[in-house]
């Protein structure tokens, strides 16, 4: 595996359990600068001062949130920043015009694939997520012309679609 995806990918497990001593071992503080710890790269380290949350920017020093916060809060931008370079890297962008336009990421490596799927996991959604004709609930397509969620939705449709057919054909037979 990419030795930077596979960095992104343990920093995304120990971050998920919120092991902080762990990510205390993985990830290193300069005066303004995180990174991991003995990658000292400029590609995955990024300045503390310049990157910015939703909320503020990232603090240079840890207070007044508790280290413990700020290791997790740090972790998780340099594992989006990380996720972003190697997306920006290994794939590209494209409009999707039919039904609507839609903007996709096209994978043009292996490692681009994996980048779109671990940031899928990251986001606690899939990127390619489509909604069931059936039920109205978010899910994902295996294969393109896939309309439903399950078997068992799809039956239920077309068993309502058969009936609704049946009525139609009662009340013209009726009249």
């Amino acid at each position: 595996m990419h030795s930077a995806l596979s960095s992104l990918n343990h920093l995304w497990q120990k971050l998920s359990e919120q092991d902080v001593r762990s990510l205390e071992k993985i990830i290193e503080f300069d005066t303004d600068r995180v990174f991991f710890r003995g990658e000292k790269q400029d590609d995955f380290s990024f300045a503390l001062g310049s990157v910015e949350f939703a909320e503020a920017p990232l603090p240079v020093s840890p207070a007044p949130e508790s280290e413990a916060e700020f290791t997790l809060r740090a972790s998780r931008e340099l594992l989006l920043f990380g996720l972003s370079h190697l997306l920006h890297e290994h794939c590209r962008p494209w409009l999707r015009i039919a039904k609507g336009p839609q903007l996709r990421l096209m994978p043009i490596t292996l490692i681009g694939s994996m980048c779109i799927m671990l940031s899928e996991q990251v986001l606690g959604k899939p990127l390619g997520t489509h909604r069931c004709e059936g039920c109205g609930k978010q899910f994902t397509r295996h294969h393109a012309r896939r309309k439903y969620c399950s078997d068992a939705c799809k039956a239920k449709v077309f068993r309502r679609n058969r009936i609704k057919s049946e009525e139609k054909l009662d009340g013209k037979a009726t009249k």
